[in-house]
Parts: C-alpha cells; sequence; structure tokens
C-alpha cells in the first residue's frame, strides 16, 4: 500500500490536489492499481490537522519506533568516520613515531603528538581557514 496524490485541473486553470491509499494488486500478468480509500482533498486535510492526526493514530500500529521532529533536540554531533580514517593512516604511515624522535628532548612529548594530530585532524574535517 502507498500513497498517491491525484491532481484535477479546474476549468479556470488552477488545479486541486487528492490524497488517495492505493494497494497494487496482479491481475493475470499484469499489476494494477486499486484505490482503497480517498481521503480527500489535500489542502483541506492539511488546514485541518487530519494528517497528523492520521499519522499518529497509524504509528501506533507500527513495529518500529518512530520519533517526531519536534521531540528532536541536537545540540551537538560528532564525526567518528573521519576520525577513526585518519587514525589508522596517522598510524600506518608512522607518523606519531617520527614526531616522538624528532621531539625526544621534551619533557611533553605526548601532549605535542596529541596536539599535532587534532589540529591535522581538524584542518581535514573542517578545510577552511575561520575567514572562510
Amino acid at each position: 500500500m502507498f500513497l498517491r496524490l491525484k491532481h484535477f485541473k479546474n476549468k479556470d486553470g488552477s488545479t486541486r490536489s487528492y490524497l488517495q491509499l492505493v494497494e497494487n494488486i496482479r491481475v493475470g500478468n499484469k499489476t494494477r492499481q486499486r484505490v482503497l480509500v480517498n481521503l480527500g482533498r489535500v489542502d483541506d486535510l492539511q488546514n485541518s490537522g487530519q494528517i497528523d492526526r492520521l499519522i499518529e493514530s497509524l504509528r501506533n500500529f507500527s513495529t518500529k519506533e518512530w520519533i517526531r521532529k519536534e521531540a528532536l533536540n541536537v545540540n551537538q554531533t560528532y564525526l567518528w568516520g573521519p576520525v577513526i580514517i585518519f587514525e589508522q593512516l596517522w598510524k600506518e604511515l608512522g607518523i606519531e613515531r617520527v614526531l616522538r624522535r624528532l621531539l625526544g628532548d621534551t619533557d611533553a612529548v605526548s601532549d605535542y603528538v596529541e596536539a599535532i594530530f587534532a589540529m591535522v585532524l581538524n584542518r581535514l574535517i573542517e578545510p577552511r581557514s575561520k575567514r572562510g
């Protein structure tokens, strides 16, 4: 089953759209579409909030967990893909080993290596400058 939007032209050139619930059925070797329910004019359904109520009602019978868009509040997102790939390349190329050898005389070698890793990764993920 699926929803279909059916458009009709009025004599004055304007259009009206109707929402239909349709299913595919097989007749012989061919597939036909059968209208199960005409839900009504789309603009009337939207203005009265009936589409939202129908979706809420159907959600109760679904086996999936549905989340309303208004319920989501995303303050921060994380990019893990580029981090994992870059960390693997960092290790395979031996950049950390080279940096530790070059910075071997300092006391805070690991802090510098982690800082350089973070700065290079930041440039890869967000390649533009602050003013860019």
